[in-house]
């Protein structure tokens, strides 16, 4: 097995490990760790001069993650839960030194393909397996027997959030492939958004639609471009715009369920603010989520979960906004080398994997608006996410000859 089928491997088991299976979730769980600490051993211990140094990473973006640990520990051990605070924050570095080495093998001209290989492979997973327990009329997962599908997975916003990182490789490829087959990347495209739309999972739905905005925005078009991008733009701003201007008149207050838009999001949206008031300069420390979610759980009238369903209000919660510094320059300098895309990339493969590199964050960042994952090492879409993050930052080194 290569290193390009170890991590196929890989993600297919963290993609397993949603199963509604209750049953086996500590077995896959297991698995999907031994799998990583795996691929930490053969991608460190058996790689190429070229794969360790064609890619750099600036020394801003080490800056960045090192100050973000250090200072998420140091909050962490003088808190409540520090024991399982700094285990989380230990799992979330390894997840983040492997996502670093995963990007620099990937970002190098001849691993480009596998790694939109392995995603496509994944995607042709889900979709078909998903369509296929639709028309038997199959709904594992939580809300089963209503009207969001989940297939075979725990909860129709997890089968939603699995096709967000193959999306995008689907879409540009759509663009480059003209045959069509049933797995070709335009079928396998609609068959992804068809899913999506089944399982009513909003926050997916905004996130492909800002996928679908970067990848199209880098394709040559003229005005049709430019009215599918106002059309796109117009749908996404509708989607997620007028749901989070009802959901921030809702905080005002712990409103019950009748006003509520966002499946009780609000109340803990409230909760979240309420709490950073409290302590918004160092936080609370990394894992006291839960906790202070049940001790004002009596506030939380249709809130499900425990969590914030939030991925930077969970953030500043743990870490306040001292924390949050590192994590806007992350942010800022992502979408800047986004924005500087065509100017700065070396080659025009290294454009296409950093668009969709670009594309994947972009989206990333705005499905976690809703939900809490960005930083939670043992999530499905956690490592996919930094891996593309890093290799949006990445850059080649040049090699001058006298």
């Amino acid at each position: 097995m290569n290193k390009s089928q170890l991590f196929l491997f890989a993600i297919i088991i963290f993609y397993v490990s949603n199963i509604a299976l209750p049953s086996i979730h500590g077995f896959l769980i297991i698995w999907k760790w031994a799998v990583l600490f795996l691929l930490v051993f053969v991608f460190y211990a058996h790689t190429t001069f070229r794969e360790k140094s064609e890619y750099f990473f600036p020394d801003h973006l080490y800056l960045a993650f090192g100050s973000m640990v250090v200072y998420a520990i140091t909050v962490t051990y003088l808190s409540t839960e520090a024991f399982t605070g700094i285990y989380k924050i230990l799992g979330l570095t390894f997840i983040l030194i492997l996502a670093s080495r995963l990007s620099k093998y990937f970002m190098v001209a001849e691993h480009n393909g596998s790694f939109c290989r392995s995603m496509i492979t994944v995607g042709m997973l889900v979709v078909f397996s998903s369509v296929i327990l639709y028309a038997l009329g199959i709904n594992m997962g939580r809300g089963a027997g209503e009207t969001r599908f989940s297939g075979w997975t725990d909860n129709p916003n997890t089968l939603g959030m699995m096709l967000l990182p193959i999306y995008p490789i689907l879409l540009l490829f759509s663009f480059k492939v003209k045959k069509i087959s049933l797995t070709s990347p335009r079928v396998l495209l609609v068959l992804a958004i068809v899913v999506v739309v089944l399982t009513g999972s909003r926050a997916s739905l905004a996130a492909i639609g800002v996928s679908t905005l970067v990848i199209v925005s880098f394709q040559e078009g003229g005005k049709i471009k430019l009215v599918l991008l106002g059309i796109i733009s117009l749908l996404v701003v509708a989607l997620v715009g007028s749901e989070l201007r009802e959901a921030m008149e809702n905080m005002a207050a712990f409103q019950r369920s009748e006003t509520l838009v966002l499946s009780g999001r609000e109340q803990v949206w409230a909760l979240g603010i309420m709490l950073i008031g409290e302590n918004p300069y160092f936080g609370y420390g990394f894992d006291e989520e839960v906790a202070l979610i049940s001790q004002y759980s009596h506030l939380l009238h249709d809130h499900q979960g425990k969590v914030f369903h939030n991925s930077y209000l969970s953030y500043v919660v743990h870490l306040g906004f001292i924390g949050a510094v590192p994590l806007i320059w992350l942010i800022a300098v992502s979408l800047k080398n986004l924005l500087t895309l065509k100017t700065n990339s070396s080659s025009y493969q290294e454009m296409n994997m950093k668009l969709i590199a670009g594309a994947m964050v972009l989206s990333s960042l705005v499905h976690a608006i809703f939900e809490t994952w960005l930083f939670s090492p043992g999530n499905l879409a956690t490592l996919l996410f930094w891996i593309a993050l890093f290799s949006l930052n990445s850059q080649k080194r040049i090699i001058r000859s006298n």
